[in-house]
């Protein structure tokens, strides 16, 4: 699907054919059977403290289409139903409650190695690592300081060590003893049974923490602290005679693993997830199409600040054209990671709070907005998800739920009335999006009369105040809105 940008005879003619069935169908109800939001669950660490109970129920778990979490969660007391049953496997009754649920368990990708003081698989494996791969060995895995020889901790993450992603011989053992420690040997609380497949971070297309890497000695864990500050970079992936990081190679080894990964985990029975953080460069997509896998967008239409539009307008192009490979757009209102952490009599008032100037829920209308400018139904080719608190919660919104909000089917591709201002037809109505600072007026020839819904009135449509598409409609700063048919 292209996105639209109209001018041409042959679109005007489209165009009026759209809108004659986005009003003539303003009265039908929207099919039950098939979502107007696919949405993504991710929840990691202690999740679910700002929910009553200081706990995460299954009972609203189960009403999201994809969850992404660790593979030791299926018994963690986080989930409530969990606490009060400690026999309870948590993905077992996901399942059962939601058989179309999809469930991924999170791994760090083979560029890195998580090495915890809480997981006593990570120190084994990091140790024998080095005994039998690192420092001085032909065969070496682990990546070293371009000028000190150290092994090297990721300064935003200590956990994480640097490895050498193109090895192949790293990248057979991390394929083995991922899949056997969750899905054979249900070793070290990992459990695989019941979920569907593994999800990889730390996949960016480009070397990761580039000038973020300091010796691993310089961290002291006792006291969780950095003891010095001496910086180096990751040597397969740095040329000191030019000091620059070396992306081309490592998109080169990024492409031999996946092409290498995707269908290991196939063959299991299994999909695979990735972290992209960003979905941009023409290779990376290219190689997503090819190999049909889910990449989460972590910096998605919202990336935790103000969108700029000539970014937010090329995601819209990079999700519209997703054909054989899913976009799961994860979106953080800006300024949200400087809100202190959640408590559990906070709840869903989090959403009320102002974040550079609009509400939590205002933000949510923006982001889903965006989504459902861009979103392929027929070709499910995306998830979303909205949080306030990072991966440590979520709540499944009211907006979610099709009895409550569904235009139909859309009627063809979001056209662009100009510069971040964009609309789209569908059966039952409109859905606009302002990503500009400033008001915008939409006016759609033809469109007529509809009701203006927010989150304040969408529980009550009739309510919603009506606006006339020919005379235009005033969308604040950005701004998302639905616009229901009369």
């Amino acid at each position: 699907m292209r996105l639209m940008k109209g001018g041409s005879a042959a679109g005007t003619a489209l165009l009026g054919l759209l809108l004659l069935a986005a009003c003539g169908t303003g009265r039908q109800e929207p099919p039950a059977q098939t979502p107007f939001v696919r949405t993504a669950l991710v929840l990691y660490g202690s999740f679910g403290r700002s929910h009553p109970g200081d706990c995460f129920p299954l009972s609203e778990a189960e009403r999201f289409h994809l969850l992404e979490t660790g593979p030791d969660n299926h018994s963690t007391t986080r989930w409530c139903e969990v606490r009060a049953n400690r026999g309870l496997h948590a993905f077992q009754e996901l399942k059962r409650r939601s058989p179309g649920m999809r469930i991924l368990l999170y791994y760090m990708g083979p560029g890195q190695l998580i090495v915890s003081r809480f997981d006593r698989l990570s120190q084994e494996e990091w140790s024998w690592i080095k005994a039998h791969h690192g420092r001085g060995s032909g065969d070496r895995w682990a990546a070293l300081g371009a000028s000190t020889g150290e092994y090297l901790r990721a300064l935003p993450y200590p956990v994480e060590r640097a490895m050498h992603l193109g090895n192949p011989n790293w990248q057979a053992h991390w394929l083995r003893t991922r899949y056997e420690r969750a899905w054979v040997r249900q070793e070290g609380g990992h459990d695989g049974r019941h979920s569907d497949g593994i999800f990889l971070d730390g996949m960016q297309y480009g070397v990761s923490w580039q000038n973020g890497w300091r010796l691993e000695g310089c961290f002291d864990e006792a006291s969780w602290q950095w003891s010095c500050s001496t910086q180096d970079h990751p040597d397969p992936y740095y040329d000191p005679s030019t000091g620059r990081y070396r992306n081309e190679l490592w998109q080169q080894h990024y492409g031999e693993f996946l092409r290498r990964a995707v269908p290991y985990f196939r063959e299991r029975g299994l999909e695979l997830g990735l972290n992209a953080w960003r979905i941009a460069h023409p290779a990376q997509i290219a190689l997503y199409e090819e190999l049909g896998l889910l990449a989460m967008e972590e910096c998605g239409f919202l990336c935790w600040r103000v969108p700029e539009v000539r970014e937010w307008e090329e995601k819209l192009r990079v999700m519209a054209q997703a054909q054989n490979y899913r976009i799961l757009s994860v979106n953080a209102a800006p300024g949200s990671a400087d809100v202190p952490e959640p408590n559990p009599s906070e709840g869903l008032a989090r959403m009320d709070r102002s974040y550079q100037g609009r509400t939590g829920w205002q933000w949510l209308w923006f982001a889903l907005g965006s989504y459902w400018l861009a979103h392929a139904p027929e070709r499910g080719n995306a998830y979303f998800l909205f949080t306030l608190w990072n991966f440590r919660d979520q709540y499944w919104f009211e907006e979610y739920d099709p009895a409550r909000l569904h235009l139909g089917r859309p009627l063809g591709p979001a056209v662009r009335a100009e510069a971040g201002l964009w609309w789209r037809p569908f059966e039952r109505g409109f859905v606009a999006v302002n990503a500009n600072r400033d008001p915008r007026t939409l006016r759609v020839a033809g469109g007529g009369r509809a009701r203006l819904l927010a989150h304040e009135n969408f529980r009550t449509p009739q309510a919603a105040p009506p606006v006339n598409l020919d005379a235009g409609v005033e969308l604040a700063g950005y701004q998302g809105a639905v616009l229901l048919g009369e």
